[in-house]
């Protein structure tokens, strides 16, 4: 079960979010800057909400009546950032292992995004599609129970794009990862996602539909 609840101000965005929902993967769309990676931010940790409760899989990760807000790194959080955050000064291979305290899994997530020829690259040196799918991969080599995607797809040519996503929802359902995806293409979210939810702006509060 996932249950959303909660409520964000600050000067520039008002947000009062309800979601209740039992699907594994949640596909989150609706106009630029409405406030979708505001509320990935908060299920992972980094933006705190005023008031309200965050509940993932029977986990309590924020409640403000009982003063609960597990620190980021404790939450098991798999974020794979809009603008990617790689590290430049690192290669491919370490971007990808760097803060993963278990790699059991990093020969299946290298099969699984085939990205076998870059992990000697140096960062720089990556298209953006390649640099979208190290990214991923950095995600997902830690065994996240949670997962986070903001807008991750979009540099990647599209008929291996359809390719990596179908394998990528295999790789969810197969281990059980409960699934945020943030994208504009809601084609893929009607193939993928088992809820699909709009996020909008009514008098100035963002809200979920």
């Amino acid at each position: 079960m996932i249950y959303l609840d909660f409520t964000y101000q600050n000067p520039s965005l008002s947000m009062q979010i309800k979601v209740k929902t039992k699907s594994q993967i949640v596909f989150l769309y609706g106009h630029s800057g409405v406030g979708k990676t505001t509320i990935l931010k908060m299920i992972a940790g980094l933006k705190q909400p005023q008031y309200g409760l965050i509940d993932i899989a029977g986990r309590r990760f924020f409640d403000a009546s009982k003063n609960i807000n597990i620190a980021s790194q404790l939450r098991n959080v798999g974020y794979v950032f809009q603008d990617l955050r790689l590290f430049s000064h690192l290669n491919v291979k370490d971007n990808i292992t760097f803060g993963a305290l278990k790699q059991n899994n990093f020969n299946k997530i290298i099969d699984l995004m085939n990205i076998h020829e870059l992990l000697d690259k140096n960062i720089k040196s990556l298209s953006g599609g390649e640099s979208q799918k190290v990214s991923i991969a950095r995600a997902l080599v830690k065994n996240p129970s949670i997962l986070l995607i903001d807008e991750s797809f979009h540099a990647i040519d599209k008929e291996y794009r359809d390719q990596l996503i179908k394998k990528l929802h295999h790789h969810i359902i197969e281990n059980q990862i409960v699934t945020f995806l943030v994208s504009h293409q809601l084609s893929d979210a009607k193939k993928y996602s088992a809820e699909i939810i709009k996020i909008k702006k009514e008098k100035g509060i963002v809200v979920a539909e």
